[in-house]
């Protein structure tokens, strides 16, 4: 069975170069402890006699597979705990503002990345107004998606590459998460990403990407900041929305980020055709 959320304590502050360092580092790891733990399982059984899971010298594979997913829920981003999402008690809701980012062109970019509103031209924004904003509210809504590690900045490259290496486990290797009791946990989490990165994903009548969004929030200004996600003021503390579209592409983070919708699609078509159709 499943096993309960360990405590998890908040580190004391470091400085902001630190912090900026491990940026990124902390969600791709745990996709890779979770991959590796089953990756390990596996090819240990291959070996000879399948090895129990507290046998040495392999420990408990089951049991830090559970508790390696827990790390996703206390970096999850927007309203978790009010649609349930959000098994660990102490996470609650965060960065309301995320859905309802200002619908500005050109917010103070600097070196591509607005500090206020978005870093898309006015003549994009004019151009596919209603796409970006269908309810007509000079806001675009980013809202969901994960932190990446101690600030809340919401990093592309890191949630993509997490999405597919977590995906890919799941989808080379159900059945072991299946066994220790992680599958539902680990599908929840994956959803909680391509939900996020379709509701990043802007597309035209025919189908066409005219922007996406990879990034929420400004390090610079996340890193002044020290305290729990729930109690960062949006007004006190501006997260900008960045995208890449035709005159600003970011062919890594766009490649990444269909990896994972990619084999999250084969996750999902036979459990859910019509999720699945949307992913791919």
């Amino acid at each position: 069975m499943p096993v309960h959320p360990p405590e998890l304590h908040r580190p004391a502050p470091t400085s902001r170069s630190r912090r900026r360092r491990r940026s990124g580092v902390a969600i791709v790891a745990t996709s890779a402890v979770a991959a590796g733990m089953i990756t390990g399982l596996t090819a240990a059984s291959s070996q000879g006699a399948i090895p129990t899971l507290t046998s040495a010298p392999y420990g408990n594979f089951a049991e830090a597979l559970q508790k390696s997913l827990y790390f996703y829920d206390a970096e999850k981003s927007g309203p978790a705990r009010t649609v349930g999402v959000q098994p660990l008690e102490w996470r609650g809701d965060s960065e309301p503002t995320d859905s309802k980012v200002p619908l500005l062109a050109n917010g103070s970019a600097t070196g591509g990345v607005a500090d206020t509103g978005t870093n898309l031209p006015a003549s994009l924004i004019s151009q596919y107004k209603s796409i970006l904003d269908p309810n007509g509210t000079g806001t675009v809504d980013v809202s969901g998606g994960f932190h990446d590690a101690g600030d809340h900045v919401k990093f592309g490259l890191p949630q993509a590459y997490s999405a597919m290496t977590l995906g890919w486990g799941v989808y080379e290797f159900k059945d072991a998460y299946v066994k220790t009791g992680s599958y539902d946990h680990t599908m929840e989490e994956l959803r909680w990403f391509t939900d996020y990165f379709l509701r990043s994903t802007f597309r035209d009548s025919s189908g066409k990407v005219i922007a996406f969004n990879y990034m929420v929030g400004r390090g610079g200004v996340d890193h002044t900041f020290w305290g729990a996600p729930e109690l960062q003021d949006g007004t006190k503390y501006p997260r900008p929305a960045t995208f890449a579209y035709a005159g600003a592409p970011a062919s890594d983070i766009a490649a990444q980020t269909a990896a994972a919708l990619a084999i999250e699609y084969l996750n999902t078509k036979d459990s859910d055709a019509t999720y699945a159709a949307t992913l791919l």
